[in-house]
């Protein structure tokens, strides 16, 4: 299937760029017009039902970096979901982000000040929801009707902001659980696997809506 991904690399633009210029939602150049629907009739893209082209699709992630946050594993969520979302077309932003009121009211200026047309953010930030949810209304940018809010945290954390947030959670117990049941059937001849995979499960709830 086409993406607005493979329509901006043929037209020499960005995702965003494709969608104005096919929305003509936003001031485009003709030349730049032109360009982006000879790419899209080129391949034969058309814009997903559900998905208008004047909403363009922005992703952001917020995450926390700071002092006694293991940079390498923020760093590789952030990598994966980059690497995921550009697969499916939107454009992607990593922010850092403190869960502090003043600095949610920041991250939230900033990055509709950076992406005015950002449609989604993922917070890897467990405390975070509740503050930035709150920076985004005080902004006009409403949960879920213009912007869609998705947590990487516990169940009991997603629950307690003004509005409850889909969340993707491992229960924190699991991973002991797990490891010490693995390393007894070991202990006693059992074979084990190389590798277990814990799956992650996805809590859909009212910070989210389909396009």
């Amino acid at each position: 299937m086409v993406k607005i991904t493979d329509v901006a690399r043929r037209a020499g633009g960005s995702p965003s760029t494709v969608s104005y210029a096919l929305s003509g939602k936003r001031p485009i150049s003709d030349a730049t017009r032109r360009r982006v629907e000879e790419a899209a009739r080129e391949l034969g893209f058309r814009a997903r039902t559900g998905t208008p082209a004047g909403r363009p699709n922005v992703l952001a992630l917020a995450a926390p970096l700071r002092p006694g946050v293991h940079v390498p594993v923020v760093m590789r969520l952030a990598v994966s979901v980059v690497t995921t979302a550009a697969r499916h077309g939107p454009t992607t932003s990593v922010q850092p982000g403190d869960p502090d009121p003043a600095a949610a009211q920041r991250l939230a200026e900033r990055l509709l000040r950076e992406h005015p047309a950002l449609t989604a953010v993922v917070i890897h930030n467990e405390p975070l929801p509740a503050p930035l949810i709150a920076a985004f209304e005080h902004l006009g940018r409403h949960v879920p009707a213009v912007l869609s809010v998705t947590a990487l945290c516990p169940d009991d954390l997603a629950q307690t902001p003004s509005v409850p947030v889909t969340s993707v959670s491992l229960p924190p117990d699991e991973p002991g659980t797990r490891a010490v049941e693995l390393l007894f059937q070991k202990r006693h001849g059992v074979p084990v696997p190389e590798t277990t995979l814990l799956p992650p499960r996805l809590t859909e709830r009212s910070s989210t809506r389909h396009a």
